[in-house]
């Protein structure tokens, strides 16, 4: 094959790649549901016996979409409610504050993707902790899961 056969060969296979790419399009991150069962018996510094709780999000980190629900029973008020970077039975770092809006309601939050996708990605490294005035070092805890 000829110099010139061979450059043809290369260009219009370097042409091909270039429109294959531009047609898949810019990669999207799928959207998830990630849930977490809150337990008075999680906290590591104890939390209240009696209590119980649930979350709930739906996100997508290419909207930014950030829809829960959080929901709480037998802890009394709720003072703060945050998720946390940890894994199960270690602390972390609260990464945004929650509120409780009961089991039948939800709260949509526009949070960065580079927060989000770490969520999806390993949401067993993420905890909801629910405080109360009673347990200000936390009244209820669950590791998320993806449902």
């Amino acid at each position: 094959m000829s110099a010139k056969a061979k450059l043809r060969s290369f260009a219009a296979a370097s042409l091909a790649l270039m429109l294959a790419a531009l047609m898949a399009g810019p990669a999207h991150a799928a959207p998830a549901t990630l849930t977490a069962t809150l337990s008075g018996s999680a906290p590591i510094r104890g939390g209240d016996p009696d209590g119980s709780g649930g979350f709930r999000v739906e996100l997508d980190p290419d909207s930014n979409d950030f829809c829960y629900a959080l929901w709480i029973d037998k802890i009394g008020r709720a003072t703060m409610a945050h998720l946390h970077s940890g894994p199960a039975g270690g602390d972390g770092a609260a990464r945004f504050a929650l509120e409780v809006t009961g089991k039948n309601n939800d709260m949509c939050i526009a949070i960065d993707q580079d927060k989000l996708q770490p969520l999806v990605d390993n949401p067993a490294d993420y905890y909801i902790d629910v405080h109360t005035a009673a347990h200000p070092d936390g009244a209820l805890r669950g590791q998320l899961a993806k449902e």
